[in-house]
């Protein structure tokens, strides 16, 4: 469990940038791997996210600094940074998060749209990190160390299989010769507010070099099943839509995605995370490739 209260050094940081009589409420999630307080100070308000990971910290220091300073009305200001402890203190955008906010099919619809724009503009941003590692190689890489955690959490065969799948997701990448942009890396609702119609983006901790697939697999493994209309919308916002050989790949994506959610959810005690997982597991076994 993260610590609830603000740190002292937190708390002078912040003041020194927002003024005094700060009011720190905690409103992270309980699995640890970030803290975050919602800040209120001289009638302004912020937010506060700290980090227990390095990589983390960085990824999202990264993206606020060289990837989204053009794209300012989607998401928030960076107010200043804190090296130790690492923290980023934001500005706060209006709205709810757009998975618990009763919304109209025409409003999500236009959520999506702007969702795929976004995007669109992203993905469009000059990469300032450059990994030389081949993606195909990557892909490979991820797989196995995914599988070697999935040893006893998930049967063997299963594990086989999906091994396969990035095996074949792996081939399908280096055929392509798809190139990495910066992505988001972890684009779902639970990461966009809505506002006067109007969708915002947060938490960029996963941003970095990538498949600019991997930013619409999430998407794709749960809301689209359901709602292929909402991947209409997206991909109007985005552009273009995906190719049969991106299809085939994130359809391949998706197995490995499904297998290091349990795994994930396992290892942060996160019961309805792991069913998820596993139910994604069996659907796509089920449904994309008997």
């Amino acid at each position: 469990m993260p610590a609830r209260c603000l740190p002292p050094a937190l708390e002078a940081f912040a003041a020194a940038h927002l003024g005094q009589g700060l009011r720190a409420r905690f409103c992270g999630w309980d699995h640890a791997e970030s803290s975050v307080w919602v800040l209120e100070a001289s009638g302004r308000r912020a937010f506060l996210k700290a980090y227990h990971q390095p990589r983390k910290f960085r990824q999202e220091e990264r993206a606020y600094r060289a990837y989204l300073p053009g794209l300012q009305k989607w998401v928030p200001e960076l107010i200043a940074v804190c090296e130790a402890p690492a923290a980023l203190l934001l500005g706060a955008r209006p709205g709810a998060l757009v998975q618990s906010a009763a919304l109209t099919p025409d409003e999500e619809a236009s959520l999506y749209r702007q969702a795929g724009a976004f995007l669109r503009a992203l993905h469009a941003q000059p990469l300032v990190e450059h990994d030389p590692m081949p993606l195909a190689e990557a892909l490979r890489r991820r797989a196995q160390a995914w599988c070697e955690r999935a040893h006893g959490l998930v049967e063997a065969e299963l594990v086989d299989w999906v091994r396969a799948q990035a095996a074949e997701a792996a081939g399908l990448a280096r055929a392509a010769a798809i190139p990495r942009v910066p992505t988001h890396g972890d684009f779902t609702p639970r990461n966009w507010l809505v506002s006067g119609g109007a969708l915002y983006v947060i938490d960029f901790e996963h941003a970095k070099a990538d498949l600019w697939l991997t930013d619409v697999l999430k998407l794709w493994c749960t809301a689209w099943w359901a709602r292929p209309d909402l991947a209409r919308s997206f991909f109007v916002g985005y552009g273009r839509s995906l190719t049969a050989l991106e299809e085939a790949l994130v359809a391949r994506l998706a197995a490995l995605h499904a297998l290091s959610t349990v795994v994930w959810a396992r290892a942060h005690a996160d019961v309805a995370f792991e069913s998820q997982g596993r139910t994604l597991l069996a659907r796509l076994r089920g449904d994309r490739f008997c």
